[in-house]
């Protein structure tokens, strides 16, 4: 005796007219529209439209999670990427040019690593890469190497060519490690 569409929307079925039923399923379709807009806003980096720092956080500790289901063989690796003398050129060029850059630098670190690998924008300057598979450690070292390559590689901003470089931590799961302390240690590694 009642449509139930959700909790803001119960409609006496004897008053479920068709034109009150058209009403209550476009205000459900919009809201689950904002819903799922709010959720890919909230889970990518609004600068750079990669996945966001909470979602990689996320998938990583799938990965270790998984890793410890899996034979031998199977390794988790992150990249832990930051840009050289970025701030330099945000001060110089402005935020706006800033922004642009990183949207660049997204772009190259798409292009080295395999299609199903994450690449995030962790946070400022800072990108990370999620690798996973069977024995991924060499391919975590040229992925690293291909990284520097294409990041030394001058950036065009109005017309202007812009020289960043990228310092790279890698570092891969070790039994019993958590998803934090993978990612402490390529950060780690970074700076070393």
């Amino acid at each position: 005796d009642h449509v139930v569409t959700g909790a803001q929307d119960v409609l006496p079925f004897v008053a479920a007219s068709t034109q009150r039923l058209d009403r209550v399923i476009r205000s459900a379709i919009a809201r689950k529209r904002a819903e799922i807009a709010a959720l890919a806003h909230a889970l990518s980096d609004p600068v750079t439209g990669m996945a966001s720092r909470p979602w990689m956080i996320e998938r990583l500790e799938i990965a270790v999670t998984h890793a410890a289901t899996c034979a031998d063989g199977w390794q988790v690796a992150v990249l832990f990427c930051d840009l050289d003398r970025f701030k330099a050129v945000n001060d110089s060029l402005g935020h706006a040019k800033g922004d642009e850059l990183l949207r660049l630098v997204a772009e190259r670190l798409r292009s080295v690593v395999r299609a199903d690998d994450p690449v995030t924008r962790f946070g400022g300057d800072e990108f990370v890469i999620l690798l996973e598979g069977y024995r991924v450690e060499t391919l975590v070292h040229r992925i690293a190497e291909r990284a520097i390559k294409v990041l030394s590689e001058p950036f065009m901003l109005d017309g202007h060519a812009v020289t960043v470089h990228g310092s790279i931590g890698l570092a891969i799961l070790a039994p019993g490690e958590t998803a934090g302390q993978l990612l402490e240690n390529a950060d780690h590694a970074l700076y070393e």
